[in-house]
């Protein structure tokens, strides 16, 4: 196949997965293995006889002719190991995956209760280094304190990979690194032919990077640091970054969605947008269209108060797209940006700012927390970030796309409400429900084997599970 027919057909298979957004496998001829704190390794990975590692499923699963699932139990995990491929990764993690799923037959590491697999790590370590493609994460709560961690990243040729629906927080509080808490593909080269793709969805990501002091000033670390072209990066909610809440920098950014993200408290900014291949030999020119930014969707966010470090001042403001060769075709649209520091939107030309919108905090919010890196919110509900009635957001949000796309806006949001509930799509992550229905559109529990009823489940869970 060719370089520009295996193009096609991936960008048709990112589609589908875009507007499918996770929608869960099902039928014979998927594969599912269960992992559980009460497992075993010598175990077969049945219901009845689970695994214990999350690792040991990543090497001993099985792909199925539809794929596979890897069920994760409530509970704590802790078990790390080395992963070490030639020069391209040394280091500790949870999963070290080196088996690739296909795009009809994808593997599946899914919590089994939203955000009740809890993942830990107590020294340097990653979640997910994925040397593979065609890999999903889903609904895990992920936490990594220590120094130089992360939740997830891409290395060499592969791509198609996604996170969607995880609660992750508290990365690399002690340190300072040039990463982000999910990072695109990493460590590939001139000649790869499988790299981007990514989706990133529907994941809570809050503080990430050692809090800013009088000894010590970091401004690196990162909620959303992606470089490939045709990631999707979509209704995320993003807050407590030392960095900046998206970061689309390298050498391959080209082709991007960014919409629909609610991002605001972050250190050095809300979003930047930068190819810098012909600025940087170390970069290689992924786009191959001589290092322009072009194509990209800026769509649907909401961007608040970023750029308000607390030792030092933010340099990126709102939307920074000040590093920009573009081709012409980038579209930024539609954002509800208010105070943010230095300025609101930062663009050369051809590229332009369009029916940007602005208000006041208290009235766009439900019940807006401040949660930057140094002064978390307490108690934290991301639920506080849905849209209050009358937001100049409800309704705000446009179908408008780079021209290389016809659909860029997600069909559901972070909580997995239908989109649109009104005349058009809200911006940020949410989509607004009136509060009498509420409960039956944002309950963190919805999903999961036990839940018979995904996403209306109002009650304490009772029935009983298999890791029972």
């Amino acid at each position: 196949m060719t370089r520009k027919a295996q193009t096609l057909f991936s960008r048709v298979c990112a589609c589908m997965l875009f507007l499918l957004l996770a929608s869960p496998l099902s039928g014979a001829e998927v594969r599912e293995y269960y992992v559980s704190p009460r497992g075993r390794d010598t175990h077969n990975g049945t219901r009845t006889r689970p695994w214990r590692t999350l690792q040991h499923a990543a090497e001993s699963a099985s792909l199925g002719s539809s794929g596979t699932v890897i069920h994760v139990a409530p509970g704590d995990y802790y078990d790390m190991g080395y992963c070490s491929v030639s020069s391209l990764v040394n280091t500790t993690a949870m999963v070290c995956m080196q088996r690739s799923g296909s795009p009809t037959r994808p593997i599946t590491f899914e919590s089994e209760q939203k955000w009740q697999a809890h993942l830990r790590c107590s020294k340097s370590s990653a979640m997910f280094v994925l040397m593979a493609s065609y890999i999903r994460i889903v609904g895990f709560d992920m936490s990594c304190p220590a120094g130089g961690s992360f939740a997830g990243a891409t290395y060499g040729d592969n791509g198609h990979n996604e996170f969607v629906n995880n609660y992750l927080h508290d990365f690399d509080v002690l340190s300072c690194s040039q990463l982000g808490v999910l990072n695109g593909t990493i460590g590939a080269q001139p000649g790869s032919t499988n790299i981007g793709y990514h989706l990133v969805s529907g994941n809570i990501i809050r503080h990430a990077g050692a809090p800013a002091g009088a000894a010590f000033n970091c401004n690196k670390e990162h909620g959303l640091y992606f470089s490939d072209p045709y990631d999707i990066l979509t209704n995320n909610i993003i807050s407590g970054m030392i960095g900046v809440g998206i970061h689309s920098y390298g050498g391959g950014i080209c082709h991007q969605v960014i919409s629909n993200n609610t991002i605001f408290n972050n250190s050095q900014g809300g979003v930047i947008i930068e190819n810098i291949a012909a600025k940087d030999s170390k970069y290689w020119d992924e786009c191959e269209n001589g290092g322009r930014s072009d194509y990209n969707t800026v769509t649907n966010n909401i961007i608040v108060h970023n750029g308000i470090g607390q030792y030092y001042k933010g340099n990126y403001g709102g939307i920074d797209g000040r590093g920009l060769s573009g081709g012409g075709h980038n579209v930024f649209s539609n954002n509800l940006i208010v105070e943010n520091y230095p300025y609101e939107t930062a663009l050369v030309a051809p590229d332009a700012s369009r029916n940007q919108l602005s208000g006041k905090l208290d009235s766009i919010f439900e019940n807006f927390q401040p949660d930057p890196n140094w002064a978390p919110a307490s108690p934290y509900d991301f639920r506080n970030y849905a849209l209050k009635s009358g937001s100049v957001a409800i309704d705000a949000g446009t179908g408008l796309c780079a021209p290389d796309r016809a659909q860029c806006s997600p069909v559901k949001d972070v909580a997995g409400t239908q989109r649109p509930q009104g005349k058009a799509n809200d911006a940020g992550a949410f989509e607004f429900v009136p509060s009498s229905l509420r409960g039956l559109f944002y309950d963190s529990r919805q999903g999961g084997n036990c839940d018979p009823n995904p996403g209306r489940q109002l009650k304490p869970i009772t029935q009983r599970c298999w890791w029972k």
